[in-house]
């Protein structure tokens, strides 16, 4: 099984060798959304019970991976915003520097929204 990656789906491949021509065949037998990573009902039965433990195995170690990415990114955060600032503080072109200021603020507002308590409110602190 081979896993191709296009947008938001992942084709999954079969490939057989064929003796008479002496070479192998690649057919796309399923896609799984990128987003879930899961076998419908239907391509799980055009499956071997082999390849679906080998999407299994290749969904668990992608999620894995993608979790790493996030953490690193959530980790280095500090030093990307210090980065951003030295540059936004050199930058003379006073458009970019405009540039820059607004999306800082779209950030700041989506990381208090992002680290904000399970059932705050707009703007109301969550209750107690």
């Amino acid at each position: 099984m081979h896993f191709r990656d296009r947008g938001a789906t992942v084709q999954l491949v079969r490939t057989t060798y064929n003796a008479e021509t002496k070479r192998s065949k690649a057919e796309v037998v399923g896609r799984i959304p990128r987003h879930t990573l899961a076998l419908s009902a239907d391509v799980k039965a055009k499956l071997t019970p082999a390849e679906v433990d080998e999407v299994n195995t290749y969904a668990e170690r992608t999620r894995a991976l993608q979790q790493l990415r996030s953490k690193v990114a959530a980790h280095g955060l500090m030093q990307t915003i210090s980065e951003a600032v030295a540059y936004a503080a050199a930058t003379r072109d006073e458009a970019e520097r405009d540039q820059l200021r607004a999306l800082f603020a779209e950030g700041v507002m989506a990381l208090r929204r992002a680290s904000a308590p399970p059932g705050a409110v707009k703007g109301k602190p969550a209750a107690a």
